[in-house]
């Protein structure tokens, strides 16, 4: 590779990456219901059904619905009793 796309050399990529994110009426449906309901920023019923679902399709007992894999992983970490100045390392 002699020069970078973006300086005027072949792209690696011919075609365009597709719009995101992707949904359809129903991902529609449901985000207007949880916005309209103005319970967006703490449980709700959407994600009350959201959490059920998950668990019966993972065959599990709980889980928690939560923003991102950042929220996630403090969650998961907090958990675990890890706490400020604990070495934690990840992939």
């Amino acid at each position: 590779m002699d020069k970078l796309a973006i300086c005027g050399g072949e792209p690696l990529r011919k075609r365009l990456f597709p719009s995101w994110p992707v949904f359809d009426e129903r991902e529609e449906k449901a985000l207007l219901e949880v916005l309209r309901s103005r319970t967006w920023g703490r449980p709700n019923p959407v994600g009350r059904k959201l959490q059920s679902k998950f668990c019966q399709y993972y065959g599990v007992k709980y889980a928690i619905p939560v923003t991102n894999g950042s929220v996630a992983l403090e969650v998961a970490l907090r958990t675990a009793g890890i706490g400020y100045g604990d070495e934690v390392i990840t992939p």
